[in-house]
């Protein structure tokens, strides 16, 4: 791999996607392995916008020891990473990935999977430490996470933009960054950090003027822990905050819609492909979103967008892998995904 000096872009993007890139190692149920690889829920929603428009505008944090050659294949995408801050240390991007079955799948404990399919342990893995053990405040800023001043100025031309799942700081201090220059149009993808019932009065911060949040079904169901059991209440509560869609993903793989304006509520089924990823692909999701909103400027088409775009991320353990699916599947599988729509 090389570090060497990025070729400067100038693609002035039409989107801008703020989110975490990664360096991923993946070993499915049946032993095959993908290790050392772009990944990272920036890279995922980055694709996931341009697989329908471009160009796409990346901002994030990595360290020195990133390999710039991942962020040139991005750009020969009609990614821009001029928004990608290399910060002059080395920073641990390390993600873990071992499925159990086909879906199931734990981010600790790489040493018993790799020996559990006799593949060579990487010395790239030693002294791994799981995500989810380390803890971070609702006050504290992640190191990868952008800073106002790590995006471009011509970045602010987008219209649109998508903020992945990072830290409560961050996604509340971009917006109004955001809103100074060009964007109307922005979605945000919800945190377990922050996610949690002592801070149930402070979501308004993130979601006030909002297109539409993301979150997890576990998550918004701690989130309103003793407060309700309904749904459809949660969603209610959080569009009301101020947002115009709340989208839920559903523990079984669904979508459920909630529309503020139309109080409409929609359940739509995750599209049935052959699956290997589930562990990245639903960051895509809120790129296919965002890109689907501004095509159509409707709720329900932008939400099949970012459920076709998610299927087709799932089929891969690459974010550049979307880009070889078949000319046209990608508007063949909203055409087939209109039928299982449901209005409750």
């Amino acid at each position: 791999m090389t570090f060497g000096k990025i070729p400067a872009l100038n693609l002035h993007p039409k989107y801008l996607v703020a989110g975490p890139l990664k360096r991923e190692f993946v070993i499915l149920s049946d032993g095959k392995s993908r290790l050392d690889i772009l990944g990272g829920a920036g890279a995922y929603a980055a694709c996931g916008v341009t697989l329908w428009d471009q160009p796409v505008g990346l901002t994030c944090r990595v360290g020195e020891d990133y390999p710039h050659e991942w962020l040139e294949n991005l750009n020969k995408h009609q990614i821009d990473t001029r928004g990608v801050k290399i910060l002059p240390q080395i920073i641990d991007l390390r993600l873990f990935t071992g499925y159990t079955s086909a879906v199931e799948h734990e981010t600790s404990n790489p040493v018993r999977h790799f020996a559990r399919h006799t593949i060579p342990f990487p010395s790239i893995l030693l002294n791994y430490i799981p995500p989810q053990d380390t803890k971070l405040e609702i006050e504290e800023i992640q190191i990868t996470s952008p800073r106002s001043n790590d995006i471009p100025k011509d970045f602010l031309d987008a219209t649109a933009a998508h903020i992945c799942a990072m830290d409560y700081l961050t996604q509340s201090l971009l917006q109004p960054v955001l809103r100074s220059g060009e964007v109307k149009t922005i979605t945000v993808e919800a945190q377990s950090a922050y996610m949690q019932p002592e801070y149930f009065n402070r979501l308004a911060a993130i979601v006030s003027g909002l297109t539409a949040f993301l979150v997890k079904e576990d998550n918004l169901r701690l989130f309103f822990r003793n407060r309700t059991n309904d749904l459809v209440e949660m969603a209610s509560a959080v569009a009301n905050l101020g947002c115009e869609m709340v989208i839920i993903h559903l523990s079984d793989g669904n979508k459920l819609l909630y529309e503020f304006t139309s109080r409409k509520k929609w359940l739509v089924p995750m599209y049935p492909s052959t699956r290997i990823n589930y562990h990245s692909a639903q960051a895509a999701f809120g790129g296919g979103l965002l890109a689907g909103y501004r095509l159509s400027f409707d709720s329900l088409q932008a939400l099949k967008y970012g459920i076709i775009t998610e299927s087709i991320a799932a089929e891969g353990l690459h974010p550049l892998n979307m880009f070889d699916s078949l000319p046209g599947l990608a508007k063949a599988r909203i055409n087939a995904l209109d039928e299982m729509i449901r209005l409750i």
